[in-house]
């Protein structure tokens, strides 16, 4: 080791450096420290920053995770199955253009309500007009299903 005043180690090919337990602290302050006086890890060269770049590595992990159901969810009224009764209620009303004011999707998980209300409320949004149809191209279909559109609120038990 020498006069070396580090250490390098490598985790997944990237260098990290960490002080070794003879050098100086620096006194606690604001700017990022411990509180501690602390600077780097103590123990065993590493011990400390493997877990925070496993945590990094989850975290990017998790956001490009999506859902099966979300990922192949119908975005039409001809791609669901189930539930005719109600589409074609949704479906005769949206052709008449006799809309109600507001609507009550119930039922155990799983049945289609959150579906059914996302494309309901793109017929409703859609550009091309208030059809039982919406075109799925126009900026506020693909916000709708994306989950963007500001206009569209989903509430349910598990949101408070």
């Amino acid at each position: 080791m020498g006069s070396n005043p580090t250490l390098s180690a490598r985790f997944y090919g990237v260098p990290h450096w960490f002080l070794r337990d003879d050098q100086p602290s620096t006194p606690p302050g604001p700017e990022g420290s411990n509180g501690r006086g602390d600077v780097g890890c103590r123990s065993p060269a590493g011990a400390g920053r493997l877990p925070s770049l496993l945590s990094s590595l989850h975290r990017v992990l998790l956001m490009t995770y999506t859902a099966i159901a979300r990922k192949w969810r119908p975005k039409r009224f001809d791609e669901l199955t189930g539930q005719e009764h109600v589409l074609q209620a949704l479906s005769n009303a949206l052709a008449t253009q006799r809309v109600h004011h507001a609507f009550l999707f119930t039922g155990t998980r799983g049945v289609g309500k959150t579906t059914i209300a996302r494309i309901l409320a793109k017929c409703l949004n859609c550009d091309t007009g208030m059809t039982p149809t919406p075109c799925g191209v126009c900026a506020t279909c693909k916000e709708i299903d994306e989950g963007r559109f500001v206009d569209l609120i989903e509430v349910d038990a598990a949101s408070r």
